[in-house]
């Protein structure tokens, strides 16, 4: 896994910006520049996420998809609850999956929805991915398309600056209380009911 959203050529181009200020100007300017692309990296990180856990034992268990605050747990109706997490405006910007399982929707700029993602499991279970911009009015840069797997907690894109991310589900038990922080990949969210109980 990339730890960084920069191809080649990017890294490249930073070399040859860096080697060109220490010609044209003076060695403290090259300090500023390469503070600067520190910053920028630092911003647009991507994280590694050991998978320790049995992904047998613990089936059923939904982890946060975003590092942030819970701003909000609702609940809609008897099987459906919707929580909300704050993304910091400095904190780890990846998106990760809460379950494994298959992209079925994956919509941008939906006029009733917005940005959305739907996941499913083997189980027909669903859960829901609402992207609402900060701000900066900056889309969620995603790296699937309908039809594609994945495990759960793997990186699948970002979501920068203070962003909020609902998340819609159906049937679960929350285990996260309101102003919470979570972090993405690895905090627990809730886990389904039947699963729960057995």
């Amino acid at each position: 896994m990339k730890i960084f959203y920069l191809s080649k050529s990017t890294i490249n181009f930073i070399i040859v910006i860096a080697f060109l200020l220490m010609l044209l100007f003076s060695f403290y300017i090259l300090l500023i520049y390469l503070l600067l692309v520190s910053l920028f990296l630092f911003l647009f990180r991507r994280k590694f996420i050991f998978f320790k856990e049995d992904q047998v034992t613990t089936a059923g268990t939904i982890y946060a998809p975003v590092s942030g605050k819970i701003s909000e747990i609702k609940t809609i109706d008897d099987q459906k609850t919707e929580i909300s997490i704050k993304m910091n405006l400095l904190s780890g910007y990846g998106i990760y999956l809460p379950i494994s399982g298959r992209f079925n929707n994956v919509s941008f700029n939906n006029k009733e929805h917005g940005n959305k993602v739907t996941i499913e499991d083997r189980d027909s279970r669903k859960i829901r991915l609402f992207f609402i911009n900060s701000i900066f009015k900056r889309n969620p840069e995603l790296v699937v398309l309908p039809g594609d797997l994945g495990r759960r907690q793997v990186d699948f894109g970002f979501y920068p600056f203070g962003a909020t991310v609902k998340m819609e589900l159906d049937n679960v038990q929350s285990l996260v209380k309101l102003h919470e922080k979570v972090r993405g990949g690895e905090t627990i969210i809730g886990r389904y009911n039947e699963e729960s109980h057995e």
